[in-house]
């Protein structure tokens, strides 16, 4: 089964880049941050592979690895 999703390096950046589309939809500094990402979505999360390009206008999301402190 091919991943929908790597990580590739860019200069000082990690990159997850989307295999079916051929565009990056997120990046960081931390390459561990993306990779807990990454995981999550060869196993089917956000659109499974296929995101639709208005979504990454602005490029690819930011990660900065800052937890979520509100609880829902």
């Amino acid at each position: 089964m091919k991943k929908k999703y790597l990580i590739k390096k860019q200069g000082r950046m990690f990159k997850i880049f989307e295999t079916y589309t051929k565009q990056f939809i997120a990046q960081s500094k931390n390459k561990k941050d993306l990779m807990k990402i990454m995981r999550n979505l060869n196993k089917g999360g956000f659109f499974n592979g296929d995101t639709p390009r208005f979504m990454l206008i602005s490029g690819p999301i930011p990660i900065d690895g800052q937890k979520n402190s509100r609880n829902i």
